[in-house]
């Protein structure tokens, strides 16, 4: 059954039942949808249609990814062209995109990254774990180096590894219990800051938790740390300038992997002048150890890890 955007109620009311008898929806509850819902029918720019004729500004850009908005013939043509030649191979071969794509990724970070194509951000997360434990027990094979520094309210995916990194209590609940490898630790929430504190007599409160959480664990059995440079689970909530790199300087101290992981700050996400994430801290990028989940954002592009070389060398054989 398809539907057009002329208002038609009892197709839509077909569509609302087929749906609901079918389908599983990902985070609303579904009792709610029994009784408002949205039938998306197409979308052109920034506005999605509803099939009673209603139309909406996508203001939250889907999931925060529709980056150049919706309904790119050029996309359609070039993404139509790529499966007729090469729909899909594994990438344990070598192919023309992918390499065209992590050049140009590469040149965009200024150099010495290599990219992980991955399927989606909760993949590029799991897929970071493992490469930080693979890491470590390279670097440090005396170690057992394994546990994730995270921060409460952060957000990293949905699978069970990246809802046990992520630090929300109401999403994690019915899913516990976790596996313990990731350790909590306070946000840079300066607008609710969890110390009753006030920025910048603060001190930045919140690095010395983590500094204080690492020192408790064990600096021996950590592997990484992980941040949303933008966290999006208390809203928008932008950290202070000098948070990044303070927590750089930690994971230098106790030669920690620092993981980049934006959930809404991502590449094409955030202008022109500002490609990259990393590009808002800059003095992030000085670190040795770095690897980064970002997310290329252009509605269903692909998604990848970037290691920075001496990652990658270390795991290379």
């Amino acid at each position: 059954m398809s539907l057009t955007n002329a208002p038609d109620p009892a197709v839509r009311q077909a569509i609302v039942r087929q749906d609901l008898d079918n389908v599983l929806h990902p985070i609303v509850q579904h009792r709610a949808l029994e009784t408002k819902q949205i039938v998306v029918t197409g979308a052109q720019g920034s506005t999605i249609y509803d099939a009673d004729g209603t139309e909406y500004l996508d203001a939250m850009a889907g999931l925060w990814c529709v980056n150049i908005g919706y309904g790119r013939a050029e996309l359609a043509e070039v993404a139509a062209e790529q499966v007729r030649q090469l729909a899909y191979y594994p990438h344990t071969a070598m192919n023309v995109p992918a390499s065209a794509l992590a050049e140009k990724i590469n040149g965009l970070m200024g150099g010495g990254y290599h990219t992980y194509f991955v399927n989606s951000g909760s993949e590029a997360n799991e897929a970071g774990f493992k490469i930080a434990r693979q890491y470590m027990k390279h670097e440090y094979p005396q170690h057992y180096r394994f546990k994730t520094i995270s921060r409460y309210f952060a957000y990293h995916g949905t699978t069970l590894a990246t809802l046990d990194a992520g630090g929300m209590g109401e999403r994690k609940a019915k899913f516990e219990p976790y596996s313990g490898d990731f350790v909590h630790v306070a946000p840079p929430y300066c607008y609710r800051c969890p110390f009753g504190l006030s920025y910048p007599s603060c001190a930045l409160a919140c690095v010395k938790n983590m500094e204080l959480t690492i020192l408790g664990e064990g600096p021996e059995t950590v592997a990484e740390i992980i941040v949303e440079p933008v966290m999006s689970g208390v809203g928008v909530a932008v950290p202070p300038d000098e948070y990044l790199p303070e927590v750089e300087k930690l994971c230098r101290k106790y030669d920690i992997l620092l993981a980049i992981s934006p959930s809404i700050a991502t590449p094409g996400g955030i202008g022109s002048a500002s490609w990259l994430t990393l590009h808002m801290f800059g003095s992030i990028l000085a670190s040795s150890r770095i690897y980064s989940a970002h997310r290329i954002r252009l509605e269903a592009a692909p998604i990848g890890e970037w290691l920075s070389s001496p990652v990658q060398e270390a795991i290379r054989d």
